[in-house]
């Protein structure tokens, strides 16, 4: 028995270091005798259907990786990363339910409410279905959580800034600077939500000019007079006068005579 179990070890430690040296086909090669085995414990099985779920998804089968993932997640109900992934490949798919990833998402956050990329993700999945209200509350959750990677908090100032919470996206740059104090990534962050907050403010300012514009009263002209309402009158005709340039009287020479003074 220890035999067997040690076997199944293998091929699953096999199995995963294909994976991550990025041989999709041959961890699949490796795995499969597992699904196909009697006898393989719960904890190993379910996380050999946790990775091949994680090759149909890097092949963009995704289908296929959403039964993996029901499957592992039958096994241990309990994983929230499984709920995660489930979620992750249903959004990756052209054809998936937004619903279905929401209540994933959401299971994810009840069985690990302190992982902040799980309120992240959330909060984006609240966008797709149009929930702004949950969306902002669970952004706020992820940054009072301290992300701790740049691309959680990332994901979490682009969420803000997609909700137009560019004072909130401002506050989330402001509160990781000690976390992320030396990361060039993080004044990424911080230059682009400065931009979004310019943005905005000339846009409002556009608008406020727009609005106080007025159009001007057409005011119509002369009426055309017949010959007969004109009377004669002599018009004078004087020579245009040529002014001297400046900068004669700057150097003290006098102007020509023939122009006026």
């Amino acid at each position: 028995m220890h035999t067997t179990i040690s076997l199944h070890q293998q091929l699953l430690a096999r199995g995963r270091h294909l994976f991550d040296l990025g041989c999709l086909a041959e961890s699949k090669e490796a795995l499969r005798p597992l699904v196909k085995q009697a006898g393989v414990a719960t904890h190993t099985l379910s996380e050999t259907h946790r990775l091949l779920g994680e090759i149909d998804l890097d092949l963009g089968n995704y289908r296929r990786a959403r039964r993996h993932f029901a499957v592992a997640i039958h096994l241990v109900p309990d994983e929230a990363s499984l709920y995660s992934l489930y979620a992750q490949a249903v959004e990756l798919d052209p054809e998936g339910d937004p619903l279905r990833a929401y209540k994933a998402r959401r299971r994810a956050t009840r069985l690990d409410p302190s992982n902040a990329a799980g309120w992240s993700s959330l909060g984006w999945s609240c966008l797709r279905m149009g929930k702004r209200s949950l969306a902002f509350k669970a952004f706020g959750r992820a940054m009072r959580l301290r992300p701790a990677s740049l691309d959680t908090l990332g994901e979490t100032i682009e969420g803000l800034l997609a909700l137009n919470r560019l004072r909130d996206a401002e506050k989330a740059v402001r509160t990781s600077q000690f976390q992320f104090k030396k990361s060039s990534g993080l004044r990424t962050l911080a230059d682009r939500v400065q931009f979004e907050i310019l943005r905005s403010e000339q846009a409002e300012r556009l608008d406020v000019e727009a609005e106080g514009a007025f159009v001007l009263q057409f005011v119509p002209g002369p009426s055309a007079s017949s010959p007969r309402d004109v009377e004669p009158r002599i018009i004078r005709m004087d020579r245009r006068s040529l002014p001297a340039p400046h900068l004669f009287r700057l150097f003290g020479n006098r102007s020509d005579p023939r122009r006026a003074s």
